[in-house]
């Protein structure tokens, strides 16, 4: 039964000015703003990819007086694509329990703050599979996934030397420097108390170390928690509540803050802008009446698709911690 049934938004003597709900911060989430957002007026279509090989090469020749240049030129491939998947929710609110609800009670305001966390954790749930995971990524010293030789919350470890070699290989495999990480809650508080980095910042005027003060120390634009939640039960049983993105593991990236021609980025969120009523993300919450119900319907759409660009831009670290 979907819920708050009638019953559950009328009680008696309510205290008008608190409401309980369990909600979540959208900075928990990283799917919105890890990979920048390509619009699209199309739900799918081809993208150029520029062979770097070409463009790295010393094609340049010398030249004799009188004669021709040396020739060249590069590869573009045309037939990668992206598909953004249509995702969509909705929450009824009848009659009947519009005219039962007391203050505080805003059944529209409160269907589309539940909506938009909906589409906040399918979103982050979509991001995580695709990502942050094993199998992905080859810009790393081994062109796979890495797993730490001494974890970084065991003794011995030194975290910013094992990120600092994995950002030399991928600067040296693809001209470019990681920009991101992205960490678990378990790899968060790993980095916090590692002997090394407290060591590396004992004598600075912060002595709480913080997500700030790890994008310094790793020489990153960014580092991002992950910390999403869901609630992987069915409905009726048992909650069972975990963190959607693997809360001991780390991944690096050059992830382009300005997506344009021959701008190139770990991954992009092309998002089906062109779909009816769809923001700049390829979202849409619409309200409408269902007169045959005797209801208004308040409902979300998403349409986007979280696409792996350049593998070879991307690290993954797979247990950084125990």
């Amino acid at each position: 039964m979907p819920q708050p049934t009638a019953q559950s938004v009328h009680v008696n003597r309510p205290l008008t000015n608190l409401s309980v709900a369990y909600t979540q911060q959208q900075k928990d989430f990283v799917a919105g703003t890890v990979f920048p957002y390509v619009k699209s007026k199309k739900q799918a279509d081809n993208y150029y990819e520029y062979n770097r090989a070409y463009w790295y090469r010393n094609n340049m020749k010398k030249r004799a007086p009188a004669t021709e240049s040396a020739g060249s030129g590069y590869v573009v491939d045309g037939t990668p694509n992206f598909y953004c998947d249509v995702f969509g929710l909705h929450r009824d609110i009848s009659d009947q329990e519009r005219d039962n609800a007391d203050d505080p009670i805003d059944l529209d305001r409160e269907a589309t703050d539940w909506l938009s966390l909906q589409g906040m954790i399918n979103q982050e749930i979509e991001w995580a599979a695709k990502n942050f995971t094993t199998g992905v990524w080859t810009g790393s010293t081994t062109g796979g996934d890495i797993t730490p030789t001494v974890l970084w919350n065991a003794t011995g470890s030194d975290p910013v030397n094992d990120i600092d070699v994995q950002r030399s290989a991928m600067k040296e495999k693809t001209g470019y420097w990681p920009n991101t990480l992205v960490i678990g809650d378990k790899t968060f508080r790993g980095l916090k108390n590692n002997a090394e980095i407290k060591d590396r910042v004992k004598y600075t005027q912060r002595a709480v170390i913080t997500i700030d003060m790890l994008a310094s120390l790793f020489e990153l634009d960014r580092v991002m928690l992950a910390t999403g939640v869901q609630n992987t039960a069915a409905e009726g049983a048992t909650p069972s509540y975990s963190f959607i993105a693997g809360s001991k593991d780390a991944w690096l990236a050059f992830v382009n803050p300005s997506p344009g021609v021959r701008q190139p980025s770990a991954g992009y969120t092309f998002a089906w802008t062109g779909h009816v009523g769809a923001g700049p993300q390829g979202q849409a919450i619409s309200r409408f009446r269902i007169d045959p119900k005797k209801a208004d319907r308040v409902e979300i759409e998403q349409a986007f698709d979280q696409k792996v660009v350049a593998p070879d831009l991307g690290v993954f670290f797979d247990g950084a911690v125990a």
